[in-house]
């Protein structure tokens, strides 16, 4: 399942940036599998989503129009492409401009989204990965086992506690005052309870309770009740474990695996990468935004001060920058590499409020995992969910023996590995101000304050997008954009 970051957005923001033709059925989508607490509903939706068509109108005829008829929402993004080709010079310039560009010159927050390296075979940065201790082959070779036999051992402890969950269900029903969940969990454990008499007679265990009677049941439900409740706090125990090694080893492999095919691809990876050829390819993608834009508004006094009140979700100026280096590794003489080639960069605007951008990294997080699961030839949607599901209910918190929990310095330290899954909102939508933190929650729409915010963050972050392109052109020389 591989969903580019445009896509994803989409799907965030079906009202706003995907394209009218798919948004009735990207919502549909989002509804169905959101109510159904589905792990990978904005995934399933992305998948069909359209992002709206970049440049369909002028930026200075929309800035001229009334901020309050929502102007930004008719040409909702900006998209340009710079292309460097220059073998002579370093990549790392390039990237360091930009990065100057974005964080001294604009001023915006940056957050790095995806960091991808892939290498031909026979090229020197793969021969170096082999000579780092713990790196080389054999050693990649076991940890690749190792997570392959992780995730088997999470896969049957997860079903181990499926099962537990469910005769724990039976119990709590057949506990129940309401006759028509108690009755039928009556039958189930009487039919349990004697398969247990004829187990007990065949090895005459003593710690069973006497049959007979309506109390030796009730004190054996009693007796099932406790042993299950301690084996399934053992076996969550045991999971959280299996899911933390898991993703430790899916960060480790992750450089040498971050070019591999989905099984179900046709292609043998990258074909840049040849085996007598001497390259690498990067991916990076960055998210820049804005974040004091709303208060600059008010300020200026393009936007009345009553929107500056924080009852309103402010959306934020943002570019989405992708870089695609093809670069030759060059070994330096004092250690390291510098890269040398082709530079591809893509400048995408959009205005995303602090919860879609919340969402986003989690989503963008879960597909990478998604992907490596995949390769460690986890292919079944079933079990896909299954994990990510775990992930939302075993990675938070952990609770004291008596149900409190525990104190901040108390927490595992591997928990801050799972801060972008771990959930605490218990219903289906976000309600105002808060985060979203797993990815089953349906994100509040704008009011019509909130849509006022936005499309005036549109129409910054085009604008800003077009300077961003042209102030690259020129710090970079001879390169071809459009």
């Amino acid at each position: 399942m591989t969903v580019d970051i445009h896509h994803l957005i989409a799907a965030i923001c079906p009202d706003v940036y995907c394209d009218p033709a798919a948004r009735k059925e990207v919502k549909r989508i989002l509804r169905e599998r959101l109510n159904a607490a589905d792990s990978l509903a904005y995934l399933k939706a992305a998948e069909i989503a359209r992002p709206v068509e970049p440049n369909t109108e002028t930026l200075g005829n929309l800035q001229e129009m009334n901020p309050f008829s929502l102007p930004g929402f008719r040409a909702p993004t900006e998209q340009h492409t710079l292309v460097y080709d220059a073998p002579g010079d370093s990549l790392e310039r390039v990237y360091f401009l930009l990065l100057d560009l974005l964080e001294r010159d604009l001023g915006w927050q940056v957050t790095k989204l995806v960091d991808l390296v892939s290498a031909s075979p026979g090229s020197t940065l793969v021969q170096q990965w082999g000579q780092r201790p713990g790196r080389s082959i054999e050693e990649t070779l076991k940890v690749f086992e190792a997570a392959q036999l992780q995730a088997h051992r999470l896969l049957t402890s997860l079903d181990e506690l499926r099962r537990d969950r469910e005769q724990l269900r039976v119990v709590e029903d057949f506990r129940s005052s309401d006759s028509s969940r108690r009755d039928p969990a009556g039958e189930v454990l009487k039919r349990q309870w004697h398969e247990h008499r004829l187990a007990r007679s065949a090895s005459d265990d003593p710690g069973m309770p006497d049959e007979g009677d309506d109390a030796a049941f009730q004190a054996w439900v009693a007796q099932l009740q406790r042993q299950l409740t301690s084996r399934h706090a053992a076996l969550k125990g045991e999971a959280r474990a299996h899911l933390q090694t898991l993703r430790l080893y899916t960060r480790l492999l992750q450089p040498f695996l971050s070019d591999a095919p989905e099984p179900k691809g046709q292609s043998g990876g990258s074909p840049a990468l040849l085996s007598a050829f001497n390259t690498a390819t990067v991916r990076v993608v960055l998210l820049a935004e804005d974040r004091g834009f709303r208060d600059d508004q008010i300020a200026a006094g393009i936007l009345p001060k009553w929107l500056g009140k924080t009852r309103y979700r402010a959306s934020f100026p943002t570019v989405l920058v992708e870089l695609s280096f093809r670069a030759i590794p060059e070994e330096a003489k004092t250690g390291g590499f510098i890269y040398r080639g082709r530079a591809e960069i893509t400048i995408t605007s959009y205005a995303l409020r602090e919860d879609e951008k919340a969402l986003l990294l989690l989503l963008v997080e879960q597909t990478e995992f998604t992907k490596m699961l995949r390769v460690l030839g986890v292919n079944s949607e079933e079990d896909i969910e299954a994990i990510l599901a775990a992930i939302q209910e075993l990675g938070t918190t952990r609770e004291s023996e008596n149900g409190k929990p525990n104190n901040a310095s108390d927490v595992n330290p591997f928990a801050v590995l799972w801060s972008l899954f771990t959930g605490v909102l218990s219903g289906p939508t976000a309600s105002e101000g808060e985060v979203p933190d797993r990815p089953t929650v349906m994100l509040r729409v704008d009011s019509h304050p909130e849509s006022t915010l936005r499309s005036e963050a549109v129409l910054a972050s085009r604008e800003k997008c077009r300077h961003l392109w042209h102030g690259l052109k020129e710090v970079c020389g001879a390169a071809v954009g459009s």
